[in-house]
């Protein structure tokens, strides 16, 4: 596995970022500082910076939309597998810690979703991708290492919402309705097509593998997964008669 972890070295201690100290230096979390977070975003505009490179090859920005400036930069401490910051009242960067070859599913459905003008995410402005060697082959790969959108300051995420209101009634109403224009957007952004169910099935074996092998203490529910992946598969034997689902 990859992760990402931009350094930034220093003469002084910065004790909320420190890593370690290397000779007569400091080594800090790189993203705990608005220097090193604009030097990424900077690497952009399909242009590379010499200060910016992941192995032999350059990161890379692409904006949809590039904001007109930066406010103060402050961290938040919300999230443990990714990190993220916010510019002023108007930018939010999230850069991923744990890297994967190809598109980022985070990036590539909610920039679809922008495309389309959908109103209940945040914009997004842009992203950047970056390359790196594969640990296991040595080859180049190239994914994306960080999101940045709109920043509304005061939202709330559904989840919190769901915990905090009292008298949820107009709430869960508003979230259903959201939530409805946010898949009837998705249909917009990327189609729909019909599959049969015995290729929706294979789909979840494979991940359902692939989940196997990575955590292999998934092994003991395995099987009763399966139980339920042949069921869909049997589909096609159900009172539709049909056998398809859309996807």
């Amino acid at each position: 596995q990859v992760y990402q972890v931009p350094v930034l070295f220093a003469d002084r201690r910065h004790a909320d970022s420190l890593i370690g100290r290397v000779g007569h230096g400091f080594v800090h979390d790189g993203l705990a500082h608005a220097e090193v977070v604009q030097a990424l975003l900077a690497a952009g505009e399909q242009t590379p910076i010499s200060a910016a490179v992941v192995g032999e090859q350059p990161l890379v920005t692409r904006w949809l939309r590039a904001p007109d400036h930066l406010g103060t930069y402050h961290l938040l401490s919300v999230e443990q597998s990714n990190t993220s910051g916010i510019f002023g009242d108007e930018v939010f960067v999230k850069f991923f810690r744990l890297l994967t070859p190809g598109p980022n599913p985070d990036i590539e459905v909610q920039a679809a979703l922008s495309h389309v003008g959908c109103p209940n995410i945040g914009e997004v402005l842009g992203w950047v991708a970056g390359t790196w060697r594969d640990l296991r082959t040595g080859e180049a790969v190239t994914g994306d290492l960080a999101l940045v959108q709109r920043y509304y300051p005061g939202s709330v995420d559904g989840w919190h919402l769901v915990h905090q209101a009292e008298g949820f009634g107009p709430e869960s109403y508003a979230l259903g309705a959201a939530v409805a224009r946010v898949h009837q957007d998705l249909v917009q952004a990327f189609g729909v097509r019909t599959v049969a169910a015995s290729e929706l099935a294979a789909r979840m074996a494979a991940r359902l593998a692939l989940a196997v092998q990575t955590v292999p203490q998934m092994q003991q529910m395995a099987g009763p997964l399966h139980e339920v992946i042949d069921r869909v598969a049997d589909l096609a034997a159900g009172p539709c008669g049909q056998g398809a689902l859309f996807a």
